[in-house]
């Protein structure tokens, strides 16, 4: 009897398991929206690899991470979308600092849904960048190269290191173009062009930003002026007497040019000044300036508060 009654329980919850289960509703998941970034991928790197954006439908987000060794200025995406839909404009290459570049995407049901990119720079946890030992910059002016500087950059890309100079006194900033990074033992050299001939003498330290990094040289050293100097080819200059003389100077600035003058044959001819700044004059001939090939003409020019530079020309004028 006991047996029978168990038998019956053990039916009726079979049953009601059975019924339960029997009764549950299947219900499909809603369809996907046709107006998604279904792919999005970084294909400007070496070797053929590929790096693939992290793509968030939610927020409406694409991230991209890009290691530091690297050294990307710009990426090159390819970009894959639901069947259908299509980007409201051309895919253009992107550079890395930007914050605010969109995507967006429209689907051939009308629907439309804009993306932002976010660019993630993976790099070195900080920078530190110092001067080797024994090369701290002394005797810097206007168009002279600083010393090599060190620091953990990285990479080997200069043109993503940007170097500020500034004035302690003025804080005024003077970008200094970054010219080659050379990987050395563990750490990388930096090198810069040179000094822009604008700079104003006076103290400076180093501003460098690497990677969402900054960092600054404590240390400042100078920047004066120095004896100007001047540069022209020793082969023969051949102008007409109506030409303009263009002149530039040699690794320094021009400071105060008061006067240009030619000795020829003994005899001194002003050379009248058209135009100068630091970086070029121009000079023309006077009326009574002799024509034909002249041999080892002396030229020169007078600066105020420097000494006087003197160069030999040679120089064959014509008339027209």
């Amino acid at each position: 009897m006991q047996l029978h009654r168990t038998l019956i329980k053990t039916g009726l919850l079979y049953a009601l398991f059975f019924t339960m289960y029997s009764c549950t509703k299947t219900e499909d998941l809603p369809p996907l929206s046709e107006d998604r970034v279904v792919e999005y991928k970084i294909v400007n790197l070496p070797n053929d690899e590929v790096i693939y954006g992290a793509i968030d439908n939610e927020a409406n987000e694409i991230t991209v991470y890009l290691p530091f060794y690297y050294g990307l200025l710009v990426i090159d995406p390819e970009i894959k979308l639901s069947t259908g839909a299509a980007l409201r404009d051309p895919i253009v290459p992107i550079n890395t600092t930007s914050t605010t570049t969109t995507y967006t995407v429209r689907a051939a049901n009308g629907s439309v849904r804009t993306y932002t990119l976010h660019i993630i720079l993976q790099s070195t946890e900080s920078l530190q960048v110092t001067w080797p030992e024994g090369t701290f910059p002394a005797n810097l002016s206007p168009q002279r190269y600083l010393p090599a500087i060190t620091g953990n950059f990285a990479h080997t890309n200069p043109q993503i290191v940007e170097v500020t100079l500034i004035n302690q006194q003025t804080n005024q900033r003077y970008p200094l173009k970054a010219t080659s990074l050379t990987p050395v033992q563990d750490y990388y050299s930096l090198r810069t062009d040179r000094i822009p001939a604008e700079v104003t003498k006076g103290s400076y330290k180093i501003e460098i930003k690497n990677l969402g990094h900054t960092a600054t040289m404590e240390e400042p050293f100078e920047i004066a002026y120095e004896q100007p100097d001047v540069y022209f080819t020793p082969s023969l200059i051949t102008m007409k007497k109506t030409d303009e003389w263009e002149i530039v100077p040699y690794s320094t600035v021009f400071l105060g040019l008061e006067k240009v003058t030619a000795t020829v044959k003994g005899q001194d001819y002003e050379l009248p000044i058209k135009s100068w700044n630091r970086t070029q004059m121009k000079i023309t001939f006077p009326a009574d300036f002799p024509t034909g090939p002249l041999s080892d003409v002396s030229v020169h020019f007078d600066f105020k508060e420097w000494q006087r530079v003197t160069l030999i020309a040679q120089l064959n004028i014509t008339e027209s």
